[in-house]
């Protein structure tokens, strides 16, 4: 109802914007204070749904439109900087694609400029979000991936502020233009100030993410150890000085103080925070800005180490009655931890416990989004800082640092130490958690045998019911995977199941349960146990794909069970009631391989009708799915089953006609597979037949590799069969047109070889063997092969002077290799 009502109020303050005729628009500074209110009062959602309900108008002026893309753009970025770290992608992504999807070609110099100067301070708003996303990451991989972000945004928009030329014309053109313009001479102004801002706000963020990368250094030598962070200070200060000194700008004025002011924070130049505050306070400030000062000086405060005068001054403003931010929030929560973590080294535990009960109260009322993240995580880090004092908290963070960035016998050394500590402070429930992240450090070394026995160790301090005792457990069966003891992996994970039925590890186990079973060709095991995980987890679909990969290899094993091959499919339709849905580009994969795997089944369950089939390929057929390139890994499977089916189904008149309207790239697959399939099949030579005259009559129609193929498929066919219609001569003539390669050739040899009954194609198949003899080396194991075929077809067709002459000859000039597979076989001749 409160958000309802806050609505209906905005939407009258929109009253005065849409009484405006679009056509007179330029750039609107009623909007732009309007939108940087919302933005201001963290309404961000409604600010977006605003700019998106207006940008849907078909009646907005160019000048308009532009304006309202910049601010919807603007406000995904701001945004995004304010949300947990899981929802700031989006919200960038959405800002960069409005931006960049805005033509810049129709513009004028004014509006280009406008729109580069916003895409620049896109690129600097995420560089921000990078920058807090690396504060509450709180890793050197976060921080310099966000310093690395921050400088690929600040370089080219210093680039573009201090181009003088660009400014100047741009200046003319705002003061001198006659008719609608999108900038005046103030708006111009007022955007090169704020982008001057941006940048400035982006080199104190670079400076601070430095500063902490080298974190021994103390904060007043920072100037001279870091030159980098004074240069960077001084652009700053170069950039926003002027604003200080002038209230034509209010805001500006306010925001270039505070920049100002975070530099001596970073700095350590508390005299003058102080001054410059004293400063900010004679003026009139609103309690959002009278709150900003107030969470500097704060962490001023504690900074120099004044947690109890910090967390007095936050806790007044707390009981105040007067509004907050959740960044103040945060750090009251933060001096509070500071405070109970001094009490328990001081075991003051009443003191203490009335600071955690305060803590854990506010953590449940801090407003959701990035500093509650922020929050929770401080907690969790301190809180254990507390029970277990500093030293192990800080062996702890070292040694996860260490793992994340990969030294893993470092990560090592550290955990071995905090696990003695912890051992020494009796923290049985931390001592088992360090020995787990030891076993995986160990595990990542590939010191699988030292990484078994941590998490062993695990297993048997930590009872059954604990969650750290099932993932050690599960990592055991793992370590004997690793190790090549596939059948202790199994037993392990066969134990787990029945150990751990109700821990987050019980489907994992079952997972690398069933990958186990699917690697050893166990299929029908590891089909019930992806079945189990498929009842499970439906919406998994790297399941859903194993499964299926699963079904399908059992339709191959039962190829001659027509009995499994029933059964098999009745469970597949069970598992995937709504197996056949339309073909898209997005279920392809899924759609191709059910529809494969059930036509096959289809193909060898005798009884079931074979009609099914049609309505299961034909979407498949269709040229755009066909010739789509996604579709390429699925052809050939796809034209097996295809030329199966045809070759089992009775087929009429209009069923050849069909046939005859394939696509020509698909027919010739077809041709193919038909001739390498059994012959002697009721429908073979009619449709061989019919696809052999249908390509011969379209073969101008074939590229010259389709042409090749089908010509090579062709002389194949005529070779297998024994084509009385073609003389081994026209054969001949067709293969030397054709430049087969040598494995082709060996191919046909051998085919002509399997006719002991025909001299002539016993003939054919001496000719081929030497013709491949001069493809290969003399003294070769190929060559040795060629020479062996050659005698061994002269004794068969009773040349057997000459035989035993080139054997002669060929052992005489040439020495068979000791272990050569062909000894044997010349021996034997």
């Amino acid at each position: 109802m409160l958000h309802c009502r806050l609505k209906c109020l905005l939407l009258l303050g929109l009253i005065p914007l849409l009484a405006v005729p679009s056509q007179c628009w330029a750039l609107d500074q009623q909007l732009g204070r309007f939108m940087t209110d919302l933005r201001r009062q963290r309404l961000h959602a409604l600010a977006e749904s605003y700019c998106q309900e207006r940008l849907a108008s078909d009646q907005l002026s160019e000048q308009l439109r532009l304006q309202l893309t910049v601010e919807l753009a603007r406000t995904f970025t701001q945004h995004a900087t304010l949300v947990p770290v899981s929802e700031q992608e989006l919200l960038l992504e959405q800002a960069e694609k409005v931006l960049t999807s805005y033509p810049l070609a129709d513009l004028d110099e004014l509006q280009r400029l406008y729109l580069t100067v916003n895409r620049h301070r896109l690129n600097l708003t995420a560089g921000e979000a990078s920058y807090w996303q690396a504060q509450l990451i709180n890793s050197p991989e976060s921080r310099k991936a966000a310093l690395q972000k921050l400088v690929n945004a600040i370089d080219p928009a210093r680039e573009y502020v201090d181009d003088m030329g660009e400014w100047t014309r741009a200046r003319s053109l705002a003061t001198t233009a006659t008719g609608d313009r999108i900038l005046d001479y103030l708006d111009l102004l007022l955007l090169q100030r704020e982008f001057r801002l941006d940048i400035a706000k982006g080199l104190l963020h670079k400076a601070t993410l430095i500063v902490e990368l080298e974190s021994e250094i103390e904060r007043e030598e920072i100037p001279t150890a870091l030159p980098q962070v004074n240069e960077d200070y001084r652009t700053s200060t170069a950039y926003i000085g002027i604003f200080q000194k002038q209230l034509d700008f209010p805001e500006l004025y306010f925001d270039a103080h505070l920049l100002e002011a975070d530099w001596e924070l970073l700095l350590g130049r508390y005299q003058a925070l102080e001054t410059r505050f004293g400063l900010l306070r004679k003026r009139s400030l609103s309690r959002e800005k009278e709150i900003e000062i107030i969470i500097r000086e704060a962490r001023a405060l504690m900074q120099q180490g004044q947690n109890v005068a910090a967390a007095k001054q936050l806790h007044q403003q707390q009981q105040s009655g007067q509004s907050t931010s959740p960044e103040l929030d945060f750090l009251t929560i933060n001096a509070f931890l500071e405070l109970a973590r001094v009490a328990k080294e001081q075991e003051d535990e009443d003191l203490e416990g009335r600071l955690m009960e305060n803590i854990n109260a506010r953590l449940v009322v801090i407003e959701p989004g990035y500093w509650a993240e922020r929050a929770r995580r401080l907690f969790s880090e301190k809180e254990k800082e507390i029970n277990y004092g500093s030293e192990l908290q800080n062996l702890m963070a070292e040694a996860a640092d260490l793992s994340k960035a990969g030294k893993w016998d470092d990560a090592a050394t550290a955990y071995e130490r905090a696990i003695e500590l912890a051992k020494e402070r009796e923290a049985t429930a931390l001592q088992a958690d360090l020995l787990y992240q030891l076993g995986l450090v160990r595990y990542q070394q590939k010191s699988f045998d030292t990484a078994a026995v941590a998490f062993q160790r695990v297993v048997e301090e930590s009872g059954d019911e604990e969650e750290i005792s099932a993932r050690a457990h599960l990592m055991l069966a793992y370590c004997s995977g690793q190790q090549g003891d596939q059948a202790a992996s199994k037993a392990l994970l066969e134990e787990h199941l029945k150990r751990f039925p109700e821990s987050t590890t019980f489907h994992d186990a079952l997972r690398l349960l069933a990958h186990l079973e699917l690697s050893a060709e166990h299929y029908g095991t590891a089909l019930e146990y992806y079945r189990t995980l498929h009842e499970a987890k439906p919406d998994d679909t790297q399941i859903e794909l194993a499964l299926i990969s699963v079904y399908d290899e059992l339709a191959g094993t039962f190829a001659k069970s027509p009995a499994e091959s029933k059964r098999l499919l009745e469970k597949l339709r069970g598992d995937f009631p709504d197996a056949i849905q339309p073909v898209t580009e997005a279920n392809l994969a899924r759609q191709v391989t059910l529809r494969f795997v059930m036509s096959r089944l289809i193909l060898q369950a005798p009884t079931e009708e074979k009609s099914e089939i049609a309505a299961l390929l034909d979407p498949l057929r269709s040229n755009g799915v066909y010739s789509s390139p996604a579709f390429t890994p699925y052809r050939e499977p796809f034209i097996t089953i295809f030329a199966n089916y045809l070759l089992q189904t009775p087929l009429q008149r209009e069923d050849l006609n069909e046939i005859g309207r394939l696509p020509l790239e698909l027919k010739l697959g077809l041709f193919r597979a038909l001739t390498e399939l059994a012959p002697d099949q009721a429908n073979y030579h009619s449709l061989r037949e019919m696809l052999e005259r249908q390509l011969q009559q379209q073969q101008a129609e074939l590229s010259p590799e389709q042409e090749r193929e089908f010509l090579y498929t062709m002389l194949m066919r005529k070779y297998r069969e024994g084509d009385a219609l073609t003389s081994l001569g026209e054969l001949d003539l067709i293969e030397q047109k054709l430049k087969l390669s040598p494995e082709q050739t060996l191919e046909i040899a051998l085919l002509l070889m399997d006719s002991p009954n025909s001299s002539e194609r016993l003939e054919a198949s001496l000719g081929h063997w030497r013709r491949l003899e001069s493809e290969f080396q003399a003294g070769t194991e190929a060559w040795f092969e060629t020479r062996y075929y050659q005698i061994k077809l002269m004794n068969d067709l009773g040349q057997r002077e000459e035989a035993n002459k080139l054997k002669r000859l060929t052992l005489l000039l040439h020495k068979l290799p000791v272990d050569s597979e062909w000894k044997t076989k010349f021996d034997s001749l």
